[in-house]
């Protein structure tokens, strides 16, 4: 300790003699407490100062690796897309990516960022490429890890990097999470593995209690119009399922893939409890243009709700078969104004015979039922 307080300056040793030494207690502990505080802020700033030029010099190398990153792949891959590529031009790209700093896991996620983005986007040989790439540079290392992280995000991340890439090694791990708690890894998992399994893309759908969430379909969607190769089952026989949300997403793939042999298994859904789900086939049946249900739904009319009703107004209109103009012009009368207006626009639809129809209720409405017919007769307006 002594050594220690010869090495402070004069005018600190001065002090503390002449003046320190002898103050109170408790006016040391304060001059303690300004010391320990004013040393405490110094090394904070020194920190903060310290980190902001350490982001500083990142950024400058982040943003010429990242330049070089997207001059050696989307260059190259735009030529690819109307040439052939070799074995050569691949070990060439390769070599090229080689020189960055590869080992930095930074310049790892961006390479693999990028490949990403053009795998998204881009279809075809050239996606066999990118595919190619990200294996040769052992990127599915740096992926798989992330599968062993317990943080979630991690993981999730790791699973959508191994599926977009069609690592289907992992497709059973990814399984595990199809049924998560947490929204983000679910929705992950079950993207994922609709992308690498190669006998039962959907059967994630038996596992899943969770509500598939509207943009999750969307999403599901896209990862079907993308990947034309997916194996499509036949969608109806997850009708029965417990989950509504499972249903009105097969409800939904029936209506996009075109599958009329589900046909028969909509009857069933006519009288399932949930009206979500009542109403999303409703809307099938208009879609599919189901004639032979048109007029079982139109007969159950009354016994549904008003949004289900609604629907199958709406149905008529988009199938426009002409069996159920009257009952139609009926609901033109209703005393609820959205059932007049839906009314009217299905007929409508029905092209010359509805326009004829629609010009013979002016003469039998009241007064004040007229209004969405002449909406619906003049040409100016847009129903």
């Amino acid at each position: 300790m002594g050594e220690l307080y010869q090495l402070l300056p004069a005018f600190w040793r001065a002090f503390y003699e002449s003046h320190f030494h002898s103050y109170p207690f408790i006016i040391k502990v304060a001059y303690g407490g300004i010391f320990f505080s004013f040393t405490c802020t110094l090394i904070c700033y020194f920190l903060v100062f310290s980190r902001r030029l350490w982001q500083a010099a990142m950024s400058l190398k982040t943003d010429r690796w990242k330049t070089e990153i997207e001059n050696i792949l989307t260059n190259t891959i735009i030529v690819f897309s109307n040439e052939e590529y070799t074995e050569q031009h691949i070990k060439e790209i390769t070599d090229d990516l080689r020189k960055l700093p590869i080992q930095k896991y930074i310049v790892r996620q961006m390479i693999l960022n990028e490949l990403l983005f053009l795998h998204r986007n881009l279809s075809g040989k050239v996606n066999i490429l990118i595919s190619t790439l990200y294996a040769r540079l052992e990127l599915d290392k740096h992926s798989k890890r992330k599968l062993k992280s317990w943080r979630w995000f991690n993981k999730a991340e790791g699973i959508t990097e191994l599926g977009e890439m069609g690592i289907s090694d992992y497709a059973a791990e990814f399984l595990k999470y199809v049924n998560s708690k947490n929204i983000t890894l679910r929705m992950q998992a079950q993207s994922a593995y609709l992308q690498v399994s190669k006998t039962d893309p959907f059967v994630f759908l038996d596992y899943t209690s969770q509500k598939l969430l509207p943009f999750h379909q969307i999403n599901l969607m896209d990862i079907l119009n993308r990947n034309k190769d997916i194996k499509l089952p036949v969608f109806s026989k997850w009708f029965g399922s417990a989950n509504d949300s499972v249903v009105i997403f097969c409800i939904r793939l029936t209506v996009r893939f075109h599958q009329i042999d589900s046909v028969k298994d909509f009857f069933r859904l006519s009288n399932h409890p949930n009206e979500e789900v009542r109403k999303e086939m409703i809307a099938a049946v208009g879609d599919l243009s189901l004639v032979d249900l048109e007029r079982h739904l139109t007969i159950h009319y009354r016994n549904e709700t008003p949004a289900c009703r609604l629907e199958i107004i709406k149905m008529t209109g988009k199938i426009s078969s002409g069996d159920e103009l009257e009952f139609l012009k009926q609901l033109v009368y209703n005393e609820d104004f959205n059932t007049r207006f839906e009314a009217a626009k299905a007929i409508k639809k029905h092209n010359e015979i509805g326009q004829e129809v629609l010009v013979s209720l002016l003469n039998t409405l009241p007064e004040e039922r007229k209004s969405v017919v002449r909406h619906m007769l003049d040409s100016k307006l847009s129903a």
